[in-house]
């Protein structure tokens, strides 16, 4: 019992190791929950979401710095992943895409899919700026994939689909630059629908700008102003001041291009001043060039001209270029070439952990297999040695028992043939002087009589006694002729009444297991006269197949409880060994006032 509390004990401990193993496995790692830096991160989150990116960047660097701290940890990633978004969005793109490519590996090592989407998704903004449109497809793609396999509570959900609905717009724009109005208007109205089912306003106010942006590719200069108009509605009210900008500056170059000239310039000038507020550095380069191509197309506007052509020349660099572009494309393929490098170092890892864990249960599986194998030999062994115990214990009680049932048959012999035969002599001497005896009047007359029935009641008793010892009639004619001798026997005795069945046992089988079975019945039928003051016995022995049933019942007191009886007197004891040393079974059924049934039942193999 000891050594299989052991083993259990051991089964938890390597099983509690292996959890611990898979758990650094797969990065799930406790982190110190750091209070302020959540903040500093929801912050910048919100602040980026509005376009308020002085606000952002001040928020998004302190989460940055605390999270440093814990270098190789998910949140640390996410804070790289922030500050990409604002330095992508202040056009300081070399910058972001190393941000972008040192969150990516972090999230690969932790396999968090969602981080890695969220860097798959920023790392093809980039690539769509460097003009690397296959390239951006791929990983815009990839994002898409792992955003819509990815499971979670409600909260995950939601966040899920507002991922998509970034991912739906970014594949929207992807084809407003490849010219494919019908796969870009798909897109976008899957972004829409998915934000106006979580009343998310500020990516319906974006799903409105980019199919705002796809009416305008397509010339449908009314329908885009519509859309541009709609998103600018939701912008000013959710207080989103880059959507208000870019708005502005998308209605204020469709009323350029229909010629409503001051109207485009009131629109302009608006967007110019909010984004010189929140240092939109692309918006205000987008905004002054349209400006100053509005006024060098003007007479008597040189001022105007000039001081746009100023703006836009000072504001120019945020705008993508040959230079920037080259740049992103030569940092993309850097990058792209150390992560898959840094790919195969982690599937390197991932095997080797795999062969380690895979070892470790195979050693687990060793050792446990071996363990069952050897507790399996010793309880083998053990009932091996328990039967063989068992047999040998068995066979001396039986030779016991042969050499007792043996002995009886002798003794029976002897009292038969020997001195019933000298009591029968005696007897007949005895009656010689009858005429001699009956000379000497009355009183000599009742003497003879007397010694007469004293030596029949003799010899009536001897052959009670030699029967019960051994009965002849067992050893001459079998079993069942042994056993309607003793029903024969108790019905002249006693007021029962006893019915018999048998069959199979019309021939002698043989002196030690029909003396051990006769012993059985023997021994039931007394305790059953002695105690039970039943009126009816029911006997029914029988031989079929390999099987010997025998079955008696009586209708007398019974028993409340028989565990309380069993062990009590020399008859039950008597009745279970001899049980026991045919390998039989024994089933005792009995009520109080409702009789007793006894079931016997042996093998042949047994007999």
């Amino acid at each position: 019992m000891k050594k299989r509390l052991f083993f259990i004990i051991l089964v938890i401990l390597i099983g509690l190791f292996i959890i611990f193993y898979f758990t650094i496995f797969f990065g799930n790692q406790v982190r110190i929950n750091y209070d302020e830096s959540d903040k500093n991160y929801e912050n910048a989150y919100k602040y980026l979401e509005l376009g308020e990116y002085l606000k952002a960047y001040e928020f998004a660097m302190s989460s940055y710095l605390i999270e440093k701290q814990g270098k190789e940890g998910k949140r640390y990633a996410g804070a790289l992943n922030l500050l990409g978004n604002i330095y992508e969005k202040t056009g300081l793109y070399i910058k972001a895409l190393e941000m972008h490519y040192e969150s990516l590996e972090i999230q690969k090592i932790h396999y968090n899919e969602r981080g890695i989407a969220n860097s798959y998704h920023n790392i093809a903004h980039l690539n769509m700026i460097a003009g690397r449109y296959d390239n951006a497809y791929n990983f815009y793609r990839k994002a898409q994939e792992i955003y819509e396999n990815l499971q979670g509570d409600s909260l995950d959900l939601m966040e899920n689909r507002k991922n998509l609905v970034k991912i739906y717009l970014s594949m929207g724009n992807y084809f407003i630059t490849q010219k494919d109005s019908t796969q870009a208007f798909i897109y976008l109205k899957k972004a829409l629908v998915l934000s106006k089912k979580d009343n998310d306003r500020l990516n319906i106010a974006q799903s409105f700008l980019y199919l705002g942006n796809c009416y305008f590719q397509c010339n449908d200069y009314l329908s885009a102003k519509d859309y541009y108009l709609k998103s600018l509605e939701l912008n000013i009210e959710e207080k989103n001041r880059i959507g208000i900008i870019v708005n502005k500056i998308n209605v204020g170059r469709i009323y350029y291009l229909s010629n409503r000239i001051n109207e485009s310039i009131n629109a302009l000038n608006y967007a110019l001043d909010i984004a010189a507020q929140v240092n939109a550095g692309k918006q205000i380069a987008e905004a002054s060039e349209l400006l100053y191509s509005i006024y060098s197309g003007m007479p008597d506007s040189i001022e105007q001209t000039k001081k746009y052509a100023a703006v836009f020349l000072d504001s120019k660099k945020y705008l993508p270029n040959e230079a920037i572009q080259d740049s992103i494309i030569q940092k993309s393929i850097k990058y792209e070439v150390i992560s898959k490098k840094n790919e195969e170092i982690l599937i390197e890892k991932y095997k080797r952990k795999i062969t380690i864990v895979l070892f470790i249960g195979l050693l687990i599986a060793f050792v446990i297999g071996a363990w069952l194998i050897y507790d399996r030999n010793r309880l083998k062994q053990q009932a091996l040695y328990t039967k063989k115990m068992s047999n040998e214990k068995l066979l001396r009680y039986r030779e016991v028992f042969s050499a007792i049932e043996q002995e009886r048959k002798r003794i029976a012999v002897d009292l038969h043939d020997s001195l019933g035969q000298t009591l029968t002599a005696t007897r007949l001497s005895f009656s010689g002087l009858e005429d001699l005896l009956r000379l000497q009047g009355e009183n000599g007359r009742k003497k003879y009589k007397d010694t007469i029935d004293l030596l029949d009641m003799s010899s009536n008793e001897l052959r009670n006694i030699s029967f019960n010892i051994m009965p002849g009639t067992l050893i001459k004619f079998g079993l069942k002729s042994a056993v309607e001798e003793i029903i024969h026997r108790i019905k002249n005795n006693n007021e029962v009444e006893v019915n018999f069945k048998s069959i199979g046992f019309d021939e002698p089988a043989g002196e030690g297991p029909e003396i051990i079975i006769y012993r059985i019945i023997q021994e039931i039928l007394n305790n059953i006269l002695k105690h039970a003051h039943a009126t009816i016995i029911n006997i029914y022995l029988g031989k079929e197949l390999n099987t010997v049933n025998l079955t008696i019942e009586d209708n007398g007191v019974g028993m409340e409880d028989f565990e309380k009886h069993k062990n009590k007197g020399l008859g039950w004891k008597s009745i279970f060994s001899r049980v026991e040393m045919l390998n039989g079974n024994i089933k005792i059924k009995t009520e109080l006032d409702k009789g007793t049934k006894i079931d016997v039942i042996f093998t042949s193999n047994n007999l």
